[in-house]
């Protein structure tokens, strides 16, 4: 939907099916699921996480009293690409934990050293969660 400013701003709703833009609520839709599926991102803590040097870089974590539910957030506020180290201050959070992508756009990272790295393309979004059973035999959190 468009709008403006005030009055514009309060635009109703177009009802006509083929007006609307179809990628958008797709996405919409995705990301209410992903809501739905992760308790830290309904009810979790929110906690603000450090990264030295990257003013444009928003990192944060969800968490619940149980660290497999953690969602680890990053997002680029700037139109140019960006790499940066995060630092996740967690005792849990153990070297080489694989972290994924919730929204499948990007590659897999690990912890390392109480920190992960993230890259992303400009205004770029990830949604890391612990990926845990990835190792045969090995599981970094009791279940």
């Amino acid at each position: 939907m468009e709008g403006g400013p005030d009055p514009d701003n309060r635009r109703p709703m177009i009802w006509d099916e083929r007006r609307w833009d179809r990628a958008l609520l797709e996405e919409t839709r995705a990301l209410v699921a992903l809501r739905r599926a992760h308790p830290a991102l309904r009810t979790g803590a929110h906690l603000p996480l450090p990264h030295p040097g990257s003013p444009r870089l928003l990192a944060f974590a969800r968490t619940t009293d149980r660290p497999e539910e953690l969602v680890l957030c990053a997002a680029n506020a700037s139109p140019e690409p960006l790499k940066a180290r995060v630092f996740a201050p967690y005792s849990f959070l153990f070297d080489a934990l694989p972290l994924r992508d919730l929204l499948g756009r990007h590659a897999e990272t690990r912890v390392s050293a109480g920190s992960f790295e993230v890259s992303l393309p400009p205004w770029g979004v990830a949604l890391y969660a612990p990926q845990d059973g990835t190792i045969p035999g090995y599981r970094f959190f009791r279940s």
